[in-house]
């Protein structure tokens, strides 16, 4: 079995949090975020609080104490609104214990990988579980994340309900927007994957240059360790003008690419990827990368995000593969999808295939050909292929060995 990431083998140097690991990390995060002066949605001490001063409906957010370095998305976080409540209504007593009864029955059931894989009694895995209350503001809902290779280079993932100018109100309107960009301070943002029709880059919910710096002011706070790329996940409000911080997740630590590939250092024999995330050596590297393909299916949908969760923290370079890379980035930008496994692991590969290649995953059957399949947690079985991988952080290519 593979061996993962546990929390007490992660450099401490420099991260408050990976030296005292908060038990309610959404909430004891956005209380420190917000004394450094960024604004965070309010939070509630109480039911009875929140039914009593929240205005537009509240959040119950999940919270667990493996979710800062570990796993994320978890648990299942609920919406209250005054008209149609998703969970309990205005008047509930709701409370702990029913917390964690619910989540057993509905989200705690996807996680059967977890406990075990982690090192953890699923009675006292269980019993972290938690919660936080968070007042519901307006905006597009988006994370972020820097390129680990390229500095500079952000990608942001945006959704929600596009607000239109009624008289001197915004409100919001009935046009959904979703994308997923590369952006840089001084160049246009570049769109990875779109499915409305209406703008390249939704304006008035912040500039390119503008989330830049509302992600390195935070990535730079003093108990965050700058070397490190978290993600970071946010609320753009167009009525107030702010960016309301919402998570911090810890992601992969800073690369330096010191080299360019050109076409003609590219073998005849390689597979050339159609996106990369992360560099090696000008050498490359010899290692056995992980196919994100479990069970006879591909991690890329809602429904694999515990899988993809648990093996984007196996701190192993990942290839995922799809007929194309809308259709990959769409589940992660409009949902949680299997998003960490663009954000976590050393190095991700992305290849389109479209059918076309008969290897495990629709991968080419010469670059797996001396593939074998492991067992990363209890049950979970992925296969991993030895390659030599070449990339310069832009591009990059792979034979196998």
């Amino acid at each position: 079995m593979l061996i993962f990431m546990p929390l007490l083998q992660i450099p401490l140097d420099g991260d408050h949090y990976l030296r005292n690991p908060p038990q309610k990390p959404k909430l004891e995060l956005g209380n420190y975020v917000e004394s450094q002066g960024i604004f965070v949605p309010v939070r509630y001490a109480s039911f009875d609080e929140a039914n009593e001063c929240a205005a537009n409906g509240y959040f119950v957010r999940s919270e667990h104490r493996l979710e800062y370095a570990g796993p994320s998305d978890i648990f299942d976080t609920y919406q209250v609104k005054w008209s149609g409540h998703e969970f309990g209504s205005k008047g509930t007593n709701f409370n702990l214990a029913s917390w964690q009864q619910h989540q057993r029955a509905g989200g705690y059931a996807r996680n059967k990988y977890v406990p075990e894989a982690y090192g953890y009694d699923p009675r006292l895995f269980e019993m972290g579980i938690n919660f936080s209350i968070w007042d519901a503001v307006e905006g597009l809902n988006r994370f972020m994340f820097a390129d680990p290779a390229q500095h500079g280079r952000y990608y942001v993932g945006t959704y929600g309900e596009l607000h239109q100018l009624h008289g001197n109100s915004i409100q919001i309107g009935d046009s959904m927007w979703s994308g997923f960009h590369a952006i840089t301070k001084d160049s246009p943002p570049i769109q990875l994957k779109r499915l409305s029709s209406t703008t390249d880059w939704p304006l008035g919910y912040g500039t390119p240059s503008e989330l830049i710096d509302f992600y390195e002011m935070i990535r730079y706070l003093h108990h965050f360790d700058s070397d490190h790329i978290p993600i970071i996940e946010f609320q753009s409000d167009p009525a107030e003008g702010i960016q309301w911080f919402l998570q911090y997740h810890r992601g992969r630590d800073s690369q330096r690419a010191n080299f360019t590939l050109s076409n003609r250092d590219i073998p005849p024999h390689a597979v050339v990827f159609d996106h990369v995330i992360g560099a090696t050596h000008p050498d490359g590297q010899d290692c056995e990368v992980a196919i994100a393909f479990a069970d006879n299916r591909p991690l890329r949908s809602e429904k694999r995000a515990i899988e993809g969760e648990l093996l984007a923290r196996c701190n192993v370079p990942v290839l995922l593969t799809t007929p194309s890379l809308p259709r990959l980035f769409r589940p992660g930008v409009s949902q949680h999808g299997t998003r960490s496994l663009w954000s976590k692991p050393p190095l991700s590969l992305f290849l389109e295939t479209d059918g076309r290649h008969k290897g495990v995953a629709n991968t080419p059957v010469g670059l797996g050909r001396n593939s074998v399949v492991r067992e990363i947690a209890p049950g979970l079985h992925i296969t991993f292929a030895p390659m030599h991988v070449v990339s310069d952080g832009k591009s990059a290519y792979a034979t196998a060995y």
